[in-house]
């Protein structure tokens, strides 16, 4: 089917990747690992500790959307669940109206 074709090996593989891409990998997954934990840290200090006002400045705003996200992916697995029960037990109550 394939005459003319050859599968590369590892080595051929390796000489194409450029050196740059392993360091720019390896600076992602630690620059995400810093954030969660970041993220993390302040989720779990007490809200006496929170800081007193919302900042817009921009380098204020990736924390808070890690704080955000953080506190959204707990609540993920329970929106199916209250939508199930909440689906089922609404047609069985007293209709909107009349409470």
């Amino acid at each position: 089917m394939f005459q003319g074709a050859s599968v590369p090996t590892a080595d051929q593989y390796r000489q194409r990747l450029e050196p740059w891409w392993d360091l720019a990998a390896v600076l992602l997954v630690v620059s995400v690992v810093i954030l969660l934990g970041g993220g993390m840290r302040q989720m779990v200090a007490p809200l006496s500790h929170a800081q007193p006002g919302i900042s817009l400045a921009p380098g204020a705003l990736p924390l808070y959307t890690i704080r955000t996200v953080l506190r959204m992916l707990p609540a993920w697995p329970f929106s199916p669940r209250f939508t199930s029960t909440s689906a089922t037990v609404a047609p069985r109550g007293p209709p909107a109206g009349m409470c």
